[in-house]
């Protein structure tokens, strides 16, 4: 409501009303006197704000500038008189802009000119828009201008596009337009095919409202005859054949469905009434993307009546040539009130039954739970009522030899059976049981199926011995329990873990590789596509307790060990965190192919993506009358490595006394490039290491080069070891000249070990080592 005060000799205007652009506020003061003032401190209109000064003399034109600010926009519009007509010169322009609607739309650069005069005999406009980079969902728009020229009310406009949509299209329009006509004509191409309107989309008005005449738009999406008329009564007729359901992703974008809609579509609305009409559907190749899998695609036939009592709905599922299922439903008298006809849609109510016998896949995949991806036939029978965005379903799912995959672990449970009841709107998992790796899975909990509450799941799981985590960095298996919970927004996957064997693959992330720098992102598409998409809002969460008494293998950089764990994972599934400590039991590094007892290790995660811990380490070689110490400090895509010695030596004489079996003054001038590159390694953090990427080649867990030695007459040497098991150790070794060498070495304890050796130059050898870290 406006409020009008009094105030040195003016008036001002202040108060708040709705419009249909929005809420509407004011704030203006008013001078009195023949030529009128308007001083327009605030005006806020559907997001947009205007500011600035106007006069008027008597009854004439306004005169004056409004700035214009909002959604990203800012600009002004200039009143002036032209020929005792009002004249609006209007520029505005922004760049960078994002509007905060249910689907967010983004621009990259928005320009808008427009001339605007009204005299008598209908509007003057000459406007041109143009707009770079707008984005909805999965509909690009890389450039879109537009072009208005009207006289007296008639006029011609033109409008191109130029995007992707999933394919690419490049359109251009044209339109004739007259007060109570408007005719368009129109293509170009849709993926590389033509895509145009057949013949030209006739508009017209009467006193009754818009009508458009039947007109048929074809393009590689499917051929489309469409009619309607919009006033107080609507009606719309179609005619499909074969148009891709990619169209309803343009609008919708979360709900992503893939295949082909052929058939008729009558409807009818009178006022705020319930629609009524027909329809009869064929889908073709129906099925879902999303995060965890595709659906496979199946056909589905619908058949449609709806009145003002309600609406009744009968369809069947087939896959290749075979049918799988059957439903029909009845729903209630569609609500009168609502944001938008998808939500007075399930807000009616509903009673139907559904008969299901085939893969699993086929209906999981369209549900859009993408916490579990299932797999394998299933069998169903529910019926159903309440309304559908909260639906009451009693009934009962079986399935066996089914396949059940929790993406965010990285977990799949084979031969899994199932056994569930619908109770109200929750399917119920009463006994659920799999296979995973060597071990086992079983678990119970539910899942509500109510749109109104974003399809919330509470899912227990109990393991045990089985392979609970399967990311590239990161595999393990154990037993313990583990909780999937979900709401509208996401959910939390928490739980307690002990391993019985895990590994941590130091560096595996793909992140990790490649250094980080702090950028501007601008114009980030990869072939003409944003590399951020828009998702539904989503909420993933990780918050596991993991243990591990030993048997936590960290592997990468050269090390292969073994640690024992108390660690805790958190963070978000697409940036997982760790925190806490893993400590040496045993192990070995390999420096340029000489391999390094472990003798002291200690890895602190301290969160952060991706996992970066701090390390401490300490390595020692003997050999050749010294002792070298390989110390390894810092971060895992940082590392610091230095040598030293007992007796003391410089580092480069360690190195090549470690490398070469000789001191550095007599290195040949290969071994001297080689000493070289391995010191550029060091101090830069890195370096070429041709032995580890052979080691890596073949798949074993240490390959190292040996000095010749001339006491037992044996040349350069290629050993090669496995672990077999925890505690011991086998290596073959040979210098392609006669010398063949078996060497075993058996761990007793962490400090104590045995040593046998077989070889052809020097015979059969036995020893013990003992070895104390003071």
């Amino acid at each position: 409501m406006a409020q009008i005060d009094s105030i040195n000799g003016g008036w001002r205007v202040t108060g708040d009303a709705q419009s249909s652009l929005g809420p509407v506020a004011l704030r203006a003061g008013v001078g009195l006197s023949p030529a009128v003032r308007l001083d327009v401190q605030q005006l806020s209109v559907a997001g947009f704000s205007a500011s600035g000064r106007l006069d008027q003399t008597a009854a004439g034109p306004f005169a004056g500038i409004l700035e214009i600010a909002g959604k990203g926009l800012a600009g002004n519009a200039r009143l002036s008189a032209a020929g005792g007509v009002q004249q609006a010169d209007v520029t505005l322009a922004g760049d960078n802009i994002s509007l905060p609607f249910a689907t967010p739309v983004t621009a990259d650069r928005v320009r808008l000119t427009a001339r605007v005069r009204l005299p008598e005999a209908g509007a003057d406009i000459n406007a041109d828009a143009q707009i770079a980079g707008l984005e909805r969902g999965t509909l690009l728009v890389e450039q879109a201008t537009g072009k208005l020229q009207m006289t007296g009310g008639t006029g011609t406009a033109t409008l191109a596009l130029k995007g992707n949509s999933g394919e690419g299209f490049n359109l251009a329009f044209a339109g004739d337009i007259a007060p109570n006509r408007w005719r368009i004509t129109g293509g170009g191409d849709y993926d590389g095919r033509a895509a145009k309107l057949a013949g030209p989309a006739v508009i017209t008005r009467d006193a009754a409202g818009w009508h458009l005449a039947p007109v048929t738009l074809t393009s590689a999406l499917g051929n489309a005859e469409l009619s309607g008329d919009w006033g107080d009564t609507r009606n719309l007729s179609a005619r499909l054949d074969k148009v891709s359901l990619q169209m309803v992703g343009l609008a919708y974008p979360a709900i992503n469905l893939a295949g082909r809609i052929s058939g008729t579509l009558a409807l009818a609305q009178v006022g705020d009434a319930a629609p009524t009409g027909s329809a009869a559907l064929r889908l073709n190749g129906l099925s879902r993307s999303n995060i965890t899998s595709t659906s496979t695609p199946i056909d589905v036939g619908v058949n449609a009546a709806l009145s003002s009592g309600g609406t009744v709905v009968r369809a069947v599922i087939v896959r290749a040539g075979k049918v799988e299922g059957r439903a029909q439903a009845r729903l209630g008298p569609i609500p009168a009130a609502g944001d938008s006809l998808i939500d007075r849609l399930f807000g009616a109510s509903v009673t139907g039954q559904l008969r299901f016998a085939g893969l699993a896949q086929d209906l999981w995949g369209l549900s859009g739970l993408t916490a579990l991806d299932v797999r394998g036939q299933v069998q169903v029978a529910g019926d159903v009522s309440g309304t559908l965005g909260d639906p009451q379903v009693s009934g009962v799912i079986r399935a066996a030899g089914a396949r059940v995959e929790a993406p965010l672990l990285g977990a799949v449970a084979t031969d899994a059976s199932l056994d569930a009841r619908f109770t109200a709107s929750k399917l119920e998992l009463t006994r659920f049981s799999g296979r995973s790796g060597k071990g086992s899975i079983t678990g119970s909990g539910s899942i509500d199926l109510s749109y109104e509450r974003g399809f919330p799941m509470d899912i227990r799981l109990a393991v045990t011995d089985a392979a609970i985590l399967g990311r590239d960095d990161l595999s393990a298996t154990g037993s313990g329990n583990i909780r999937v919970a979900t709401d509208e927004y996401g959910g939390v996957v928490s739980g307690k873990l002990d391993l019985s064997r895990a590994e941590y693959r130091i560096g595996r992330t793909a992140v990790a590789e490649v250094p980080v720098l702090q950028v501007t992102e601008r114009n980030t598409r990869i072939l003409g596509r944003r590399t951020v998409q828009y998702v539904a809002p989503t909420r993933w969460l990780y918050n596991l307790a993991i243990t591990a008494d030993r048997r936590f293998m960290v592997t990468g950089m050269g090390i292969g060990s073994e640690w024992q764990a108390d660690v805790r994972l958190r963070g978000g599934a697409t940036t997982p965190e760790l925190f806490g400590r893993i400590q040496l039991v045993r192990g070995d590094y390999d420096f340029a192919g000489k391999r390094f007892q472990l003798t002291r290790g200690d890895i602190r995660f301290l969160g952060g993506y991706p996992a970066d811990p701090v390390i401490n380490v300490t390595a020692e070689n003997t050999g050749n009358g010294f002792t070298a110490f390989l110390t390894v400090d810092g971060t895992a895509q940082r590392p610091a490595i230095k040598f030293s010695s007992v007796p003391a030596l410089p580092e480069d004489e360690v190195l090549s006394r470690v490398l070469f079996g000789s001191s550095v003054t007599d290195l040949s001038a290969p071994e001297a490039i080689q000493l070289a590159g391995a010191l550029a390694g060091l101090r830069g953090s890195g370096g070429f290491n041709p032995i580890g990427a052979v080691s890596k080649g073949l798949g074993i867990d240490r390959l190292r080069i040996l000095p010749a030695d001339t006491v037992t007459g044996r040349r350069t040497t290629v050993a090669a070891g496995q672990y077999l098991g925890r505690n011991v150790y086998v290596e073959l070794a040979t210098d392609a000249a006669g010398y063949n060498a078996t060497s075993i070495e058996i761990g007793l304890t962490r400090t104590l070990s045995v040593l046998s050796q077989v070889a052809t130059l020097g015979g059969t050898s036995a020893s013990v080592r003992w070895k104390k870290d003071y």
